[in-house]
């Protein structure tokens, strides 16, 4: 009994910690957005300081808080866009909460390499990006196709 018991406890324990998969909200699938970017004045790909955005992020594994995604992206009217490759996860105390970071196209594309902080909730959702590199910074609110 005294074994039994001390199973379950664990294994309760190890599902509070690690979580279980219906915790987190599903994110597979396309989210896709428009957004401003804010560039530093130096970055001459970006004299102006600004440019607008669009954006595919698409989820195509999950498993528990864990995620794996290609993110694409490109300037309104531009034909090729940037792709990335990017893994996330939520917070375990808060399944809504969200962190993405993605490993970024060679220097020579001006991208740089930076992170997500977010929120998932039903069909949306919302991002705040800092880029290091480039001093590169956006919020986005993506919606599920």
């Amino acid at each position: 009994m005294c074994i039994a018991l001390l199973a379950c406890c664990l294994v309760g324990a190890s599902n509070a910690v690690f979580g279980q998969s219906d915790v987190f909200p599903d994110v597979t699938g396309v989210w896709a957005g428009e957004y401003p970017v804010a560039f530093a004045q130096s970055n001459a790909q970006h004299p102006n300081g600004m440019e607008i955005v669009e954006m595919e992020l698409d989820v195509y594994r999950q498993e528990d808080n864990l995620f794996w995604a290609h993110n694409r992206w490109r300037p309104v009217g531009a034909a090729e866009w940037i792709s990335e490759e990017a893994t996330g996860t939520f917070r375990l105390d808060d399944p809504t909460a969200l962190f993405v970071v993605e490993n970024a196209p060679t220097p020579s594309d001006w991208a740089s390499t930076g992170f997500f902080v977010g929120t998932a909730t039903g069909d949306t959702i919302t991002l705040t990006y800092v880029g290091v590199g480039t001093g590169t910074s956006f919020s986005v609110e993506l919606d599920r196709n």
